[in-house]
């Protein structure tokens, strides 16, 4: 989907100035809109799963080694990786948050800037063809709550990734933060 759309924006996103070009921005606008029901349910659906599995490269286990009290930590998700011991990890995490920045954040910052764009019409009870096209989203809430669907998204995320990032040296912390959230959003 973000290949889509990177596509997108790098064939149409920029206007030319005679009429041919014009007509292009506005097929290229109209297919967009059309595609949108479609993209915001792969974007719902797979969000967090995929974050998850990015965050992964955060979630390293502990094992005790020879008998004695020392121990190493190695990643869950594969356990040929030894945390913080040598590059293969560090390129890993590296390579972990590009994905997060890209994918989740970009998710919510995505969604964000659609419901501002979206706001004035639903809240006005007004749809124009960008708000219609949103409904995916929208429908099942009243007008003055447009916006849960992106509050669900972000429980989510923090709840199954962003938690990960703390490590499991502290997992009762990881407890604390998720009871928190969960309590958090039980309560709003």
């Amino acid at each position: 989907i973000v290949v889509l759309l990177l596509l997108w924006v790098g064939l149409f996103g920029t206007r030319v100035r005679h009429e041919a070009g014009h007509a292009l921005w506005r097929s290229a606008r109209r297919s967009l809109r059309e595609l949108l029901p479609a993209i915001l349910w792969v974007l719902i659906i797979f969000c967090t799963s995929v974050s998850a599995s990015s965050f992964s490269a955060f979630h390293c286990r502990r094992f005790i080694v020879d008998g004695s009290r020392r121990s190493r930590e190695f990643l869950h998700a594969s356990l040929d990786i030894e945390c913080e011991a040598n590059n293969a990890h560090y390129e890993l995490r590296a390579l972990a948050y590009a994905v997060i920045v890209i994918w989740p954040i970009g998710c919510l910052v995505g969604l964000a800037a659609l419901f501002v764009a979206i706001r004035k019409t639903v809240l006005s009870r007004t749809p124009d063809k960008w708000s219609r096209a949103s409904l995916v989203l929208t429908a099942d809430f009243k007008a003055e709550f447009y916006w849960w669907e992106w509050l669900e998204l972000l429980r989510r995320l923090l709840l199954t990734g962003f938690v990960l990032a703390i490590p499991e040296s502290v997992a009762f912390l990881r407890l604390v933060v998720a009871l928190f959230v969960s309590i958090l959003f039980l309560i709003a």
